[in-house]
C-alpha cells in the first residue's frame, strides 16, 4: 500500500491530464483504509474516490472513543510528528480553490489532530480556528456538515486548553444550528450532544450532561439500532455520567449492554472489547467489587497485550487502571509496578513533556507517597508540574491538581511553607477557574484553613 502511494503520487500531475477513472480495492482488516487515506490525500484532488466496503465489522475511525484520553489516529508521537511534517509540506503548494475545498478540510483536520496528539493543543486551536473562517466565508450550504464538525473539535481543543466556558459557549450555539439545520435526531447533531454533555461533565454539570447523552443516545438507538457500536460508546459516555452522580449500578447496567453490543460483533479478544472490559470494571470499582474489577482488567490487559502490543497507549491505560484497582486493596507494590510499565509506554510514545506522560508522573508519585518514599514522590511531582505549567498554563485546573499534591508531599517532608504557599495557588486556580462550590475548592480551602489555624497555635 505505500508503495502504491508513493507511485500515484509522484505522478500526480501526469494522472490528473488523464481521461480514466482509477478504481482502487483496498483490502479490509488491520489499519490498511486508514493508512491509505492518510497517505494519499492527493488521490481526492485527482478523482472523487469512493471506497465501498462490505462488512460485518466496522472500521476503527467509525468507532468514537468512549472513556480514553488517546485517539486513534496515531500510534506513537514519531507517526504524528512525520504527519505534520508531510501536511505542512502539501499545504505549502496547496491551490487554494472551491474545488479543493474538501480536500483542505481534510488535510487541515489531520493536521490539527496530530498536534493535539503531540500535546500542542494551541497550535490545534488555531488551525481549527483558520479552517473555520474559511469554510464559513464561502457560505455554502454544502460546507454544513464540515462546519459542525470543524466547530466540534474547536470546542474539543477549547476544552483541552481549560478554556470550559468557552468550549461550552461555543457547543450551545453549534447545538442551535445543527438542531435547525439537520434536525433533533441526526448523527451529527447527537455527536454535539455529546460533545457538550462532557463539556458539561467536566464542569461537573452532571445533570445536564446526562440529559443530552440520553438525548444523543435515543438518536443513535434510531439511527443505527441498539447493538449498533456507535450506540454501544454511547451507553458507556452515559453511564460514566451515571457514576459521577453516584448512580453506580445503573452505569454498571449501561456497561454491561455496551459489552454485549462489543462481544458479538467485534468478539471477545479486540481491543474494543477490552476497552469495554475496563469500562465495565471501573464501574465494579466504584461498587466495591475490586477482585471482579480485577479480573476484567486483567482480560483487558491481556486482549490489549495481544492485539495492540505492551507499548501502546491503550495497553498502557489499563496497567493503570488496574494499578488503581490493586491500590484500593492494598497492594501498592502491585500498584507501583503496573504505574513504572506504563510511564515506559508513554515516555516512548508521548515524550517526557507530554501531558499524558505527567499524569502517569503524578500517579506513579503518589503510589511512592503511600508506600513512604516522599523523596520520589516529590522528584516525580516536580517533573508533572514542569511538563503542566508548559502544556496547560499555571492557572489551569490540571496545574492546580499538580500544586495540591506536591502541597502534600512538602507536608509529609515537614516543608509545611512550600507546602502553604502551593496550596495557595491551587486555591486560587480552582475558586476562579471551577467557582466556590467545587469540590477541588472547597477540598484545598480546608487545608489551607488547617495551615492558618496551625500558624496561630
Amino acid at each position: 500500500m505505500q508503495t502504491l502511494a508513493i507511485g500515484f503520487n509522484q505522478r500526480r500531475d501526469l494522472f490528473s491530464t488523464l481521461p480514466i477513472q482509477l478504481i482502487v480495492f483496498v483490502p479490509f482488516g488491520g489499519n490498511t483504509l486508514q493508512h491509505f487515506q492518510k497517505t494519499m490525500p492527493d488521490f481526492y484532488s485527482i478523482v472523487n474516490l469512493s471506497i465501498s466496503l462490505k462488512s460485518e465489522n466496522l472500521q476503527e475511525e467509525n468507532r468514537p472513543n468512549k472513556i480514553d484520553i488517546t485517539k486513534n489516529d496515531f500510534n506513537n508521537i514519531a507517526e504524528a510528528q512525520q504527519e505534520i511534517r508531510r501536511i505542512e509540506k502539501r499545504l505549502a503548494t496547496f491551490e487554494n480553490t472551491s474545488e479543493n475545498t474538501l480536500l483542505k478540510f481534510k488535510l487541515t483536520t489531520q493536521l490539527a489532530k496530530a498536534y493535539s496528539f503531540c500535546s500542542n493543543f494551541l497550535k490545534s486551536k488555531e488551525l481549527y480556528e483558520q479552517l473555520l473562517l474559511e469554510i464559513e466565508h464561502q457560505n455554502l450550504a454544502s460546507l454544513a456538515t464540515e462546519i459542525s464538525v470543524t466547530q466540534n473539535n474547536l470546542a474539543i481543543a477549547l476544552n483541552n486548553l481549560g478554556e470550559n466556558m468557552a468550549a461550552k459557549e461555543l457547543l450551545e450555539k453549534v447545538l442551535i444550528s445543527d438542531e435547525k439545520t439537520f434536525g433533533k435526531e441526526h448523527p451529527n447533531t447527537a455527536e454535539t450532544y455529546s460533545n457538550l454533555a462532557l463539556v458539561l461533565q467536566g464542569l461537573r454539570d452532571f445533570k445536564s450532561a446526562k440529559k443530552l447523552f440520553e438525548k444523543a443516545l435515543i438518536s443513535d438507538e434510531k439511527t443505527f439500532g441498539k447493538e449498533h457500536t456507535k450506540t454501544a460508546a454511547r451507553y458507556s459516555n452515559l453511564a460514566t455520567v451515571l457514576q459521577d452522580l453516584g448512580d453506580f449500578n445503573g452505569a454498571k447496567v449501561l456497561f454491561e449492554k455496551a459489552l454485549i453490543s462489543d462481544e458479538k460483533i467485534f468478539g471477545k479478544e479486540h481491543p474494543y472489547t477490552a476497552e469495554t472490559y475496563s469500562n465495565l470494571a471501573l464501574a465494579l470499582k466504584d461498587l466495591g467489587d475490586y477482585e471482579s474489577a480485577k479480573m476484567l482488567l486483567e482480560k483487558a490487559l491481556s486482549v490489549a497485550s495481544v492485539s495492540l502490543g505492551i507499548e501502546h497507549p491503550k495497553t498502557a491505560i489499563y496497567y493503570k487502571n488496574l494499578a488503581f484497582v490493586l491500590q484500593h486493596l492494598g497492594d501498592y507494590e502491585g500498584a507501583k509496578d503496573l504505574f513504572e510499565k506504563a510511564l515506559i509506554s508513554d515516555e516512548k510514545i508521548f515524550g517526557k513533556e507530554h501531558a499524558y506522560t505527567a499524569e502517569t508522573y503524578s500517579n506513579l508519585a503518589l503510589v511512592l507517597k503511600d508506600l513512604g518514599d516522599n523523596i520520589s514522590a516529590k522528584f516525580l511531582l516536580e517533573k508533572a508540574l514542569n511538563s503542566d505549567e508548559k502544556n496547560f498554563g499555571e492557572e489551569h485546573p490540571t496545574t492546580a491538581v499538580r500544586y495540591t499534591n506536591l502541597a502534600t508531599v512538602f507536608y509529609n517532608l515537614g516543608e509545611n511553607e512550600k507546602a502553604r504557599i502551593l496550596l495557595e495557588k491551587a486555591y486560587q486556580v480552582f475558586y476562579h477557574q471551577l467557582g466556590k462550590q467545587h469540590p477541588n475548592t472547597k477540598t484545598v480551602k480546608r487545608s489551607l484553613d488547617y495551615f492558618i489555624q496551625k500558624s496561630k497555635d
